[in-house]
């Protein structure tokens, strides 16, 4: 039950995130914003060698980005700028918070590099605010354990796989995080590195899958809900990241599920999903 519990409420945190960083098609608000990612033919020509990096002073976890601040910045200081670190990595001192495109030299004696500094929350620990791939990796690890030889648990670990089937069932469907950012003016400020649907794929199903190469229940649920998901979109990568899912786990049981009843209850559902190649 207690399991159970903190499942619901990782799951319940996961739907949220996928909230704050999908909107609802239907969320007018954010249809101006989501738009820009319509405009990138418009895209002044940034070389990546003219870029300056501002290195970050600390070694931890990104728990936020502030991404509203870094625009005012940028604007205030006619800069573009362009962050490719997500919430939840780890970064090390030294290592580029953001590269900066300026008409003039930006170092740290330039009175915007403090403040482009603290539009980045880095703490010792992961943290929720932003962060989808952190609500997945608590489901994946609650999974994980249940998995090893010393718990052996497939039914904890088939609710965190229900739960992230049913959180990813939901993204097709929903607006993508925004690349680019402007400002009043239209000009461009801000460059991010959204968070893609793939990389989700990933995060929610490659441990799983190894550690749970050899439980029958838990292959059966993992090739369902990659059809579910599949069911769902059409997005051509998508689809070929979901069969890619479905094809490690068809290898892995042939060596792994020495039933052969078994391995025809694996078979049915891979060739389910074959239906939806791209």
């Amino acid at each position: 039950m207690q399991a159970e519990h903190l499942i619901g409420v990782v799951g319940n945190d996961l739907d949220a995130a996928i909230n704050n960083l999908f909107p609802d098609r239907n969320d007018t608000d954010k249809l101006e914003q989501r738009s820009h990612e319509a405009r990138a033919a418009e895209l002044p020509a940034l070389d990546q060698q003219e870029a300056q990096p501002i290195a970050s002073t600390l070694s931890g976890y990104i728990q936020l980005i502030d991404s509203e601040a870094l625009v005012e910045i940028a604007t205030a200081h006619d800069l573009v700028l362009r962050v490719q670190i997500q919430p939840g990595q780890f970064i090390v001192q030294g290592s580029p918070l953001v590269h900066v495109w300026a008409k003039t030299c930006v170092n740290d004696e330039h009175k915007a590099v403090k403040q482009l500094r603290a539009s980045f929350t880095i703490g010792k620990q992961r943290t929720q605010p932003q962060h989808v791939q952190f609500a997945i990796q608590q489901l994946v690890e609650i999974a994980v354990r249940a998995l090893s030889p010393s718990v052996n648990d497939p039914f904890t670990a088939i609710m965190c796989i229900n739960r992230l089937g049913g959180a990813l069932c939901r993204v097709p469907g929903r607006l993508p995080a925004p690349p680019y950012y402007y400002d009043d003016a239209n000009r461009l400020r801000l460059i991010l590195s959204p968070l893609k649907f793939i990389h989700m794929i990933e995060a929610s199903f490659d441990q799983i899958r190894q550690y749970g190469y050899s439980s029958v229940p838990v292959l059966v649920r993992l090739l369902e809900i990659l059809k579910m998901i599949a069911e769902r979109t059409d997005d051509p990568e998508h689809r070929t990241a979901l069969l890619r899912q479905a094809h490690m786990i068809e290898r892995a049981c042939q060596g792994a599920v020495p039933e052969p009843n078994d391995q025809e209850k694996i078979a049915r559902r891979y060739q389910a999903i074959l239906q939806y190649q791209p």
